[in-house]
């Protein structure tokens, strides 16, 4: 599984938070808002996300808690999980599937909800 941090935050909050949360390794690409013209809710994060890691579209889970980050990976046309951290699962009932936070979220979650295997 390929992962890319898609966000909207500047590069040095973005460098801040992965090198001092120790968790920059973890991904294969990042995507900030300085490397796209237009930011959340537009797609175009996570198209550029989806274009740096070499992944289709159609393969793609985007993972939010943020309305904007939510409609902004609707309207790229990937799934999306919403992570009930910001919202209830009633308020984010327009995702393809809620979850209370990343560790529920498996391997065998993401195969089913993309249909391949």
């Amino acid at each position: 599984v390929k992962l890319a941090v898609g966000t909207s935050a500047p590069p040095a909050n973005v460098d801040f938070t992965l090198d001092n949360a120790g968790i920059r390794h973890y991904f294969d690409e990042i995507v900030d808002a300085s490397m796209v013209k237009h930011g959340k809710p537009a797609p175009d994060i996570y198209l550029k996300a989806a274009e740096k890691l070499g992944v289709p579209i159609e393969h793609c889970v985007v993972a939010e808690d943020a309305m904007q980050g939510i409609q902004a990976g609707l309207s790229a046309g990937m799934k999306v999980i919403g992570i009930t951290t910001s919202h209830t699962a009633e308020e984010l009932a327009h995702t393809h599937l809620q979850a209370p936070d990343f560790t529920t979220i498996s391997y065998d979650t993401l195969v089913e909800l993309l249909g391949v295997e």
